[in-house]
């Protein structure tokens, strides 16, 4: 599930992401897998915040700060906790800022409009659990990318989704079931790449309200990024809800950076490396994410 740091991006020979369906599961890779996220709402509540800058208006340039992007709503990456803005992303952004001399700023941007705020030189670097894809680096550029995840399917406790554990089985349930998206992420792109054929797609602005709307039975299926999906069924297993142990798409989570700062591109870059190396890396997920040691 962690990702080698001294991969380069060009090296992921990134595609789109609706041509990354998977019709077999690593069964074995999969339990692991989903016994080391299965505690994170755990470990979301064992770990503090550190004191940073957060805000929410616009924040102007200046060399001694770190102006980091987060859209608040993506745990265990990335999220909010009383005051304090906590997650991977939120300790990997204090320890980036700290090897760059600099103090962190967190910026709360709403997520479709993350890109296009880098683009405007509102913030600095985007640290929001963002997927590489193609679309995206027509924008910006990408840093070394270090996690791999992937869409998943979260469902009702329905009978005819005990048994589905494959790509064919799905696309043949999906004809009859409305089916739920976050709008603006790869679960949008690849629903209406691969499963337009299903009676409806629904959008919803945040995980919250698609959560919802599968507890009211408005929708049959969520297909959303499986960190999030896994975080979910935990969540709501007075509810019912399951996952379907299958990844639907290979995605890599990196930071964004505007195209013109090669400067900041190459330190996020360096710094990646080096806690690659020296286990930081590592440790940071392992707060996070329990038993992330059994998935090397």
């Amino acid at each position: 599930l962690w990702f080698d740091a001294e991969t380069s991006h060009s090296e992921l020979a990134v595609s789109k992401v609706g041509k990354q369906v998977k019709n077999k599961m690593a069964e074995q890779g999969m339990e692991k897998w989903m016994r080391g996220l299965a505690l994170i709402l755990i470990i979301a509540g064992m770990v503090a915040g550190c004191a940073a800058g957060n805000e929410k208006k616009q924040v102007a340039p200046d060399e001694s700060i770190l102006r980091i992007g987060v859209s608040t709503n993506y745990p265990p990456l990335i999220f909010q906790r009383d005051d304090d803005i906590v997650g991977v992303e939120a300790d990997l952004g204090r320890e980036l800022a700290a090897h760059l001399g600099k103090k962190p700023v967190f910026v709360q941007v709403d997520w479709e409009d993350q890109v296009d705020r880098l683009v405007a030189g509102e913030t600095d670097i985007i640290m929001a659990g963002m997927s590489v894809t193609e679309e995206r680096m027509y924008k910006i550029n990408f840093s070394k990318a270090y996690f791999k995840t992937g869409q998943m399917v979260l469902v009702g406790n329905k009978p005819q989704f005990q048994h589905l554990d494959n790509f064919p089985a799905l696309r043949a349930q999906v004809v009859a079931m409305t089916v739920g998206v976050v709008e603006n992420t790869t679960g949008e792109v690849y629903v209406m790449e691969n499963l337009n054929m299903a009676r409806k797609v629904v959008r919803y602005p945040s995980s919250k309200a698609a959560v919802q709307a599968l507890i009211e039975h408005k929708i049959d299926m969520f297909v959303y990024d499986g960190v999030g999906v896994l975080m979910l069924e935990v969540a709501n297993r007075k509810h019912g809800f399951k996952k379907i142990p299958l990844f639907l798409t290979d995605e890599y989570i990196a930071w964004g950076v505007r195209k013109n700062d090669q400067a900041l591109l190459a330190s996020a870059n360096a710094f990646l490396d080096e806690i690659k190396r020296n286990g930081k890396l590592k440790k940071i997920l392992s707060q996070w994410i329990p038993n992330i040691s059994d998935l090397d």
